[in-house]
């Protein structure tokens, strides 16, 4: 697996995770820790995707 899939593999799996994150802010009416979560691993996610254009 070359660099590139590995990173196309984490943002995905980040997405997810971070649908999840916002999922459980929902649910559960926890409002700022997940939802926090989700946006920092969103952020991080946007991050991969502009190392993996440069």
């Amino acid at each position: 697996m070359n660099r590139e899939k590995r990173l196309d593999l984490l943002v995905i799996l980040m997405a997810i995770s971070a649908l999840g994150m916002f999922a459980l802010a929902a649910v559960y009416v926890l409002p700022w820790p997940p939802a926090i979560t989700g946006v920092g691993f969103l952020i991080a996610a946007w991050g991969f995707r502009l190392l993996k254009q440069s």
